[in-house]
């Protein structure tokens, strides 16, 4: 089994708006504050970062060196007045409007009792009003498990029980704390790479506002309610089970985080033809670490005995979907991928990294990539891409010497 954990269980999510306890770090206590990439460092963090780097760490290859970024010499916008306005806000003013601005690309979510969640994306209208509907960024059946199902789910939540020991610290942490399991494989820093580190905490809001209606629609019995056996190790979230927020926000930052690393820039911040961001790259790159991480992350919420297997595919198909679209606005892609799953196709499945596969009608996965959307350029503010800029500038990294 690869890997779980998440971001935001009810023992935690309220204190995510809190950034996880970077509140604290504000004051830093003078210079006694240590602080790893998500809060203030300590040992149970430490404990669970060593477990985690062993579990999506298989093979430590010494030679496979990261490639020098290109981010240096990318093309873009200068400074806009609205950019230059930005930077001298208060810390809560920036996210209010970063958040405002990021939601702004997704329409409202139509609920409607006996249909699919869908998740459309904000594009311009043109055409007649009666062309057909577009196509959704996301969609997630809802989908009732009989009998036969849950004890299928429950027998795998049975045998993930099985890492709970192992996983202690890990579990723990990750009800409030994700990034920083994430500053293990990227540097993150909020003096170092405040751009970077503003963008990934605003997807965590995002996700969570994004994710939250969907559970209230589906209003999925968290596991605990089906069988006093699973007895779970951490506090149980009393908002409903599907799909797993913590897959849903690992996955989008896992997403973003490898376009932001990566060598090949994307759309505007190259001087050649644009070029759009797939999100299948990140499981192609040697040893798919962010992925692994993603992976890990939404599967210790199965050992925790608080999600049951499904939930983290939805989760995990989301996340994809939200990342890639994502990436496409704020670099300048053109084009964004369709995606959805198939609930009873994976009511036999355990969800780890290995299971977490992206076909399409052709080649199936347990994600299914539906088609193709384009990516409205006049959605996404001039604000949000120079963040992005800057975001991308801080991940650069240096070739090492031949």
């Amino acid at each position: 089994m690869a890997g779980l954990g998440m971001l935001g269980p009810s023992n935690g999510k309220n204190g995510k708006n809190g950034k996880n306890g970077k509140n604290g770090k504000n004051g830093k206590d003078g210079d006694d504050g240590v602080f790893h990439a998500g809060g203030p460092s300590d040992t149970v963090l430490s404990y669970a970062l060593l477990s985690s780097h062993q579990g999506i760490t298989p093979v430590w290859d010494t030679a496979g060196l990261r490639p020098a970024s290109a981010a240096g010499n990318e093309v873009g916008p200068e400074d806009s007045s609205d950019f230059r306005n930005f930077v001298h806000l208060e810390p809560l003013y920036r996210e209010h409007l970063v958040d405002y601005r990021l939601l702004s690309l997704f329409k409202t979510l139509s609920l409607e009792p006996g249909e699919d969640i869908s998740l459309f994306t904000r594009r311009k209208r043109t055409g007649p009003r009666r062309m057909r509907k577009p196509d959704p960024l996301f969609r997630l059946p809802l989908f009732n498990m009989d009998r036969a199902t849950l004890e299928k789910q429950v027998a795998m939540i049975k045998t993930a029980s099985l890492l709970r020991e192992e996983r202690l610290e890990e579990i723990v942490v990750q009800q409030t704390d994700i990034i920083s399991f994430f500053g293990m494989i990227n540097y993150l820093d909020a003096d170092s790479t405040p751009y970077t580190v503003m963008l990934l905490y605003a997807l965590l809001r995002l996700g969570t506002t994004l994710e939250t209606p969907m559970k209230l629609f589906a209003n999925a019995p968290r596991p605990i309610a089906v069988s006093a056996f699973v007895q779970p190790m951490i506090q149980t979230p009393t908002h409903a089970s599907y799909p797993s927020g913590h897959a849903v926000e690992a996955y989008m930052i896992a997403t973003v985080l490898y376009a932001l690393s990566g060598a090949q820039p994307i759309g505007i911040m190259q001087s050649g033809p644009s070029k759009s961001f797939d999100v299948s790259t990140a499981f192609s790159d040697p040893g798919a670490p962010l992925m692994r991480l993603a992976a890990r992350i939404a599967e210790n919420r199965t050992v925790a005995g608080v999600h049951y297997p499904i939930d983290n595919f939805a989760g995990a198909g989301l996340g994809l979907a939200i990342g890639e679209y994502l990436v496409n606005a704020l670099a300048g892609g053109k084009k964004t991928g369709s995606y959805r799953i198939t609930p009873p196709d994976l009511a036999d499945t355990f969800f780890e990294f290995e299971t977490v596969t992206i076909g399409d009608a052709t080649n199936p996965g347990a994600i299914e990539k539906t088609g193709k959307l384009n990516v409205d350029p006049d959605r996404t503010d001039p604000l949000l891409r120079q963040i992005w800029r800057r975001a991308r500038r801080e991940m650069i990294t240096v070739a090492p010497a031949s």
